[in-house]
């Protein structure tokens, strides 16, 4: 058994709305939960190990299942890279509040935009943007490869 959480959306107020599944060995849904909060979700998952052989814990954070689901469109976002530093990157306080925040501004937006969170040193905080419509098909299609590298090799999907 594992269970895979998705994030999935934001509430009026900010909170973030995930899916549970619990999923036998062969991939499929036993049990799905719809939960609002980081609190209730870690209640949730607790149970559900507490309840099962959990073998697996899998996330899918809110760019990633918007990908899936054809909400965002992978050949042409705009992209944008926030570099912050690794002290406040490492902070789960801190950086949980502002990663939500601009998760929260895309959605109510619905812009088709992927943002990437790196962490850099003091003093090289910055923020860098590529917008699809200023740039030439061929190298979208290498900026996309680049993305497809990313997104595996930080394990988002």
């Amino acid at each position: 058994m594992k269970i895979v959480t998705k994030q999935y959306g934001f509430t009026d107020n900010k909170e973030v709305k995930y899916l549970i599944y619990l999923q036998n060995d062969n991939g499929v849904n036993i049990e799905a939960h719809d939960v609002v909060g980081d609190l209730n979700r870690v209640i949730r998952e607790n149970e559900l190990m507490e309840d099962h052989s959990v073998s697996d814990i899998h996330f899918i954070d809110y760019n990633t299942y918007r990908i899936e689901n054809g909400i965002l469109t992978e050949s042409y976002p705009l992209i944008i890279c926030f570099y912050i530093e690794r002290d406040l990157i490492s902070n789960p306080e801190i950086f949980s509040t502002f990663y939500d925040s601009v998760n929260y501004s895309i959605t109510q937006k619905g812009a088709n935009i992927l943002a990437f969170f790196m962490p850099c040193n003091a003093g090289e905080e910055r923020l860098e943007c590529v917008n699809p419509i200023g740039v030439a098909e061929p190298d979208m299609d290498r900026i996309g490869s680049i993305i497809k590298t990313l997104t595996k090799e930080f394990d988002i999907g």
